[in-house]
């Protein structure tokens, strides 16, 4: 839950926002899948540039029995998301190359707002449960060239950044421990600072560490902005079931006094 003072800056953002940033730096979403029927995957829709959308653009499954839909709740031995989260189960391998994988893919993709560079944070709550074969879960960053960030919820419970897609690779391929637990709701926030290409990683209320950009000044200032961000799963023998909900990105106007706290 965020404090009083959050909310303030966040609403605050969002004013700001739409008033001075014709061109934004990253898509604006809101999505908490309450307003959507459960026992069927979410409900999709086009991304609206310049206003806060509440629905993700597309999904994608590939392998049988796969499935994302939204539930009422989801619960992980103890631990529970109960305002109908997505959840989202991989029993089954894909028939595609490579061969042996379940392949499932979740996007908030907005093609019109991400030109100019801007802070922002990304949240979503996270909850998996005990007992998966590999990697739950890929969490992925796309400017206009290709991907920025990608990050793996390991099964180990660590956070690991691997190589981006594209020219700027990261200067740290960083492996951030014990970062996250099976069966336990995990709050993550990222923050990224648009000035100097970081991404600052923050789960449960603690800092778990920063991965950086190189090359970040050469990158042009209209290509420092976001153009989708993924939850991907391309696994082999998948068998992760997990949750997510609260997502939202929410850009920040260069100068806003931010506490990461």
């Amino acid at each position: 839950m965020k404090t009083c003072v959050q909310q303030i800056v966040v609403t605050a953002a969002l004013a700001v926002c739409g008033f001075f940033y014709p061109a934004l730096a990253v898509p604006l979403w809101n999505v908490d899948f309450n307003h959507m029927p459960t026992g069927v995957p979410p409900v999709l829709a086009t991304a609206v540039g310049g206003i806060v959308n509440t629905n993700p653009s597309t999904l994608t499954i590939s392998g049988s029995l796969n499935s994302v839909i939204v539930q009422d709740s989801f619960t992980a031995g103890t631990a529970a998301l109960t305002d109908k989260p997505i959840v989202w189960t991989q029993v089954a391998q894909a028939l595609n190359d490579p061969v042996g994988s379940s392949a499932l893919t979740f996007y908030f993709v907005n093609a019109a707002d991400y030109e100019s560079p801007a802070d922002y944070f990304i949240e979503f709550d996270l909850l998996v449960r005990a007992g998966a074969t590999s990697q739950p879960l890929s969490f992925r960053v796309y400017n206009k060239d290709g991907m920025i960030l990608r990050t793996y919820f390991d099964k180990d419970g660590d956070f690991v950044i691997v190589p981006s897609s594209i020219l700027y690779p990261y200067t740290e391929y960083a492996s951030f421990t014990a970062a996250w637990n099976y069966n336990e709701v995990t709050r993550v926030r990222v923050y990224f600072n648009s000035a100097v290409g970081s991404f600052t990683f923050k789960m449960n209320g603690r800092n778990v560490g920063t991965a950086y950009i190189a090359d970040w000044s050469a990158v042009p200032l209209n290509n420092r902005g976001v153009k989708q961000i993924i939850f991907a799963s391309w696994t082999i023998n998948a068998s992760a079931t997990l949750a997510i909900d609260n997502f939202s990105s929410v850009p920040f106007p260069s100068g806003t006094l931010i506490s990461f706290e």
